[in-house]
């Protein structure tokens, strides 16, 4: 069966009534359709029409960029009946992903466009009256054959307030008015559906970045898809990575902004990750496969994007409420203005035409597409820079934040110790200390010894024996000398702990690190302070944080003296030490009094607190399926500087939403207050409305773009 099924989870914030656009369906399997052409409320409508009175249906949720819909159904509905319903209703629906052209410009509308422009000249001679005419018949069949599709399935949608508009003009001798209603209507339609086109594809482009082919290790090249987990596979200098894979051999320089928004080169290294869709630079790589090409991380990435534009924002869903009422009344109102005046003793041509006016000013294309195109863009662009933002809601929420909540360890640090500095001892060559140092280091598994071989460096140096000391340390004998490595209780049993040596200590312990003495044949060689070091772009995203107003608070388990020291290094606000993790959950709970509240943390490990906040934005996610399906934003690297991005594109996002709003409610109210004293022609009107909604639908789309 030709069934393209997506594995989706549900949201808290949701409820799950019948047939509601609430987001991702309840978890299960859910159908995936590609409805070409849809791009406005209009199509959104009928297809939850057409759809929703099937039997077995549970749920519908519209990308409408996307052109996507996700059915949730019983198992006695198949795929191929949903697509049925759909195609009958003249809504062009395909299973499985559809690669998105750009719209062609139909023959038919130009020569509608080229005989309305002549029709302009009947001024100077009256036959060409008849081109007016002649674009009329032209341009209507496609709108009108929506309009019945519509008016079948028992809903009155713009192409039914054109048709009416049209056919009324024409009746009442307006030729040229009414080939205008129908020009102008297909035109900006013409041209929204475009703009449309070019949103949808900004996501796929995501998406085909991984080849085709893939490259085994004895240099056969098979299709990526039919590549299992576990297989070798050969990536030479320059291609493109087509799988997720672990390295077993070689190193090279990776290109990963394709996934990450990053421009640098990573290095990688045997045991290192790679991903799908990157780029391998420099040397030959061997990897073994660690996901399907349908589950590698970028899949992941665009199947979770494409679900979440499906949800619905608060905005959009007040816009939705308010143009369910709006229309009707409207419409009600244009009715009255063509009766009860002419029953009254008016005259009929003018009072309907006035009222033809009404009708089309009653669709609120603009205003309901105020929105989902803004709210599309903004997660689009987010997916092409790593970044995923589980729908409207999480957005709109990061562009109305107040604070910011830190979890310490693997969030604003490194989560890995580094020897951050160091005290000699004695007159040993400190060459000969390093050298001990690291050749007993190079064979302990302890959190600190990978800390101390690195900044001990190459250690040539032989160990005849070992023993470790419970409590303490470690004691071994390195090419004749007796070397000693471990924490203050050692040295004080050793002897090591003078008055110099122990305000070291407790000067380097205030400041949050931990001390590590090395001793050579029973005598005191050096002291070592690790620490887990922020991040080098951490202090520049407090900052910037900071700039834009917000709180920022580090919310910690770690005692008091290395929380300040961190604190101190990156210039949080507040912080808040020797924290459980019910005590966090708690901290937020407080927090949020104030404002809006995000917890950052680095994934599974923060998930209560992650929960507990406005917003949860999980970090470092891209190997973590678990982390990116469940936290609201999902930052697929560990670059903290991408959280000021996100909130300024929060923040610029809900100011496009009002903007659009505002623009679509002045332009209705204008041409209301204007045709209501006869102001107004049909066309302008016409005019007017689908020039409003294109203009909303590019003004959505330049979040697309980086500049603000």
């Amino acid at each position: 069966m030709a069934e393209d099924t997506v594995k989706s989870s549900g949201c808290c914030d949701h409820d799950h009534n019948h047939h509601q656009d609430t987001g991702p369906p309840t978890p299960g399997d859910a159908t995936r359709i590609h409805v070409g052409g849809l791009c406005c409320d209009d199509e959104v409508t009928l297809v939850r029409r057409v759809l929703q009175d099937l039997p077995g249906v549970q749920q519908i949720d519209i990308n409408l960029v996307g052109q996507l819909i996700y059915v949730q159904h019983a198992a006695t509905v198949t795929p191929e009946v949903l697509v049925q319903a759909l195609n009958q209703a003249d809504l062009d629906a395909t299973l499985g992903p559809t690669p998105v052209a750009p719209s062609a410009t139909p023959i038919r509308l130009i020569a509608a466009v080229a005989l309305f422009l002549l029709s302009l000249g009947t001024p100077w001679w009256a036959p060409l009256r008849f081109a007016a005419l002649g674009a009329a018949v032209l341009g209507l069949p496609p709108i009108l054959a929506r309009a019945w599709v519509s008016l079948r399935n028992r809903l009155l949608d713009m192409n039914t307030l054109m048709v009416l508009a049209c056919v009324g003009a024409v009746l009442i001798g307006e030729w040229i008015e009414g080939a205008a209603v129908v020009v102008l209507f297909a035109v900006a339609e013409h041209l929204e559906r475009r703009s449309m086109d070019r949103a949808s594809r900004a996501l796929s482009e995501v998406a085909s970045l991984a080849p085709e082919i893939a490259t085994l290790l004895d240099g056969r090249q098979v299709q990526a898809d039919t590549v299992a987990v576990g297989t070798e596979i050969l990536v030479r200098a320059g291609d493109r990575i087509p799988l997720d894979a672990r390295i077993v051999a070689g190193t090279s320089d990776v290109d990963e902004s394709s996934l990450t928004g990053e421009s640098r080169l990573v290095s990688k290294d045997p045991g290192d990750l790679v991903s799908a869709g990157t780029v391998n630079h420099s040397g030959v790589l061997q990897g073994v496969t660690t996901a399907t090409s349908g589950d590698s991380a970028v899949a992941r990435l665009v199947r979770l994007v494409e679900q979440a534009q499906a949800q619905r924002s608060p905005a959009e869903r007040s816009v939705d409420r308010f143009a369910a009422v709006y229309t009707p009344l409207v419409v009600i109102a244009a009715l009255s203005w063509a009766v009860v005046p002419t029953l009254a003793g008016g005259e009929f041509s003018e009072h309907l035409y006035q009222a033809l006016v009404l009708l089309v000013v009653a669709c609120p294309c603009a205003l309901v597409l105020a929105t989902p195109v803004t709210v599309v863009s903004a997660m689009t662009r987010a997916a092409r820079q790593g970044v995923l933002i589980r729908g409207g809601v999480h957005l709109e929420t990061l562009g109305r934040l107040d604070l910011v909540a830190f979890d310490k360890t693997g969030t604003l640090t490194r989560g890995t110790f580094q020897v951050v500095d160091c005290e000699g001892h004695g007159n040993l060559d400190p060459a000969l200390v390093h050298g001990l140092l690291g050749a007993v280091e190079a064979r302990s598994s302890h959190p600190l010894a990978a800390a101390l071989t690195d900044h001990a460096g190459p250690a040539p140096g032989t160990v005849s024996e070992d023993e470790i000391l419970p409590g303490e340390g470690i004691r071994a004998l390195v090419d004749g000398h007796e070397v000693h490595v471990g924490n203050h209780r050692m040295a004080e049993r050793m002897g090591w702990h003078g008055a110099a040596e122990h305000a070291q200590y407790e000067a380097w312990r205030a400041r949050g690190r931990t001390v590590v003495y090395v001793g050579v044949n029973g005598e005191l060689a050096g002291l070592h302070a690790l620490a887990d070091v922020p991040r080098p772009e951490a202090a520049d995203a407090v900052a910037a944080l900071a700039a834009a107003g917000l709180g920022t608070v580090m919310l910690t388990g770690d005692d008091q003296g290395t929380a300040t020291a961190v604190q101190e290094a990156l210039g949080l606000r507040e912080m808040r030490a020797g924290l459980k993790p019910e005590d966090k959950v708690a901290a937020l709970e407080d927090l949020k009094t104030r404002g809006k509240v995000a917890m950052v943390g680095d994934g599974i490990n923060d998930g209560p607190a992650l929960a507990a906040a406005d917003i949860g934005i999980a970090m470092g996610v891209r190997g973590s399926a678990l982390a990116l399906e469940t936290a609201d934003v999902a930052l697929m690297t560990d670059d903290l500087g991408r959280l000021p991005e996100l909130v300024a594109l929060g923040r610029r996002a809900r100011r496009v939403i009002r903007q659009n709003i505002a623009a679509s409610l002045a332009a209705k109210a204008l041409v209301l207050g204007l045709a209501a004293f006869g102001h107004v022609s049909l066309w302008a009107a016409v005019a007017a409305d689908v020039g409003t909604s294109l203009v909303v639908v590019l003004h959505g789309l330049t979040l697309l773009r980086g500049s603000d």
